[in-house]
C-alpha cells in the first residue's frame, strides 16, 4: 500500500480545516507550509494574487523537520487556496522542492469561481511531478 501524507498552506483557516478534515478521515500526517514573512490581507491579495497568476514563489521556512514523512510518501495530498485561479505562491515554492518522484493530489480550495483544474495541473506537470487528481472544495 501507497504511503500518502498530507501538506497544506492556509491564510485564512479553511484549507487548515479541509486539510485536517481530510487527515483526520485517512488517518494521515499532515505538514503546514509556513511562509518566512506574514502579511495583511491587502497585501497578501495584493501581491499575492499577481504572484499566483505568474507562478511565482515565495520564500517558506524549511522543511527539516518533516522530510522524512515526505521522502517516504508516494501520494502527497496538497491542499492549497486558489488566488486568482492558480495555486498560492508557498504552494508553489512547495511543489518546486519536492522530490520529483512524488504523485500529488490537488486538493483546491476556494470560495468560488472558475475551475483551476487545467493551469493547476499544466503548473504542476511542469515541475516534473504527476498529478495523480483534483479536487475542488469550496469554502
Amino acid at each position: 500500500m501507497e504511503k500518502q501524507t498530507v501538506v497544506y498552506y492556509s491564510y485564512s483557516g479553511n484549507t487548515k480545516k479541509a486539510a485536517t478534515a481530510f487527515a483526520n478521515e485517512n488517518n494521515l500526517q499532515t505538514t503546514e507550509i509556513k511562509t518566512l514573512k506574514t502579511h495583511g490581507k491587502f497585501y497578501t491579495f495584493m501581491v499575492g494574487c499577481p504572484k499566483s497568476i505568474r507562478g511565482s514563489k515565495v520564500k517558506i521556512m524549511p522543511l527539516k523537520p518533516y522530510i522524512e514523512e515526505l521522502q517516504d510518501a508516494t501520494m502527497v495530498h496538497v491542499f492549497s487556496p486558489v488566488w486568482a485561479g492558480c495555486l498560492n505562491p508557498a504552494v508553489n515554492a512547495f511543489l518546486a522542492e519536492l522530490p520529483k518522484d512524488k504523485q500529488i493530489f490537488v486538493h483546491a480550495v476556494s470560495a468560488g469561481g472558475e475551475s483551476a483544474k487545467v493551469t493547476v495541473s499544466e503548473r504542476i506537470e511542469k515541475l516534473g511531478l504527476a498529478v495523480a487528481g483534483y479536487e475542488e472544495i469550496k469554502s
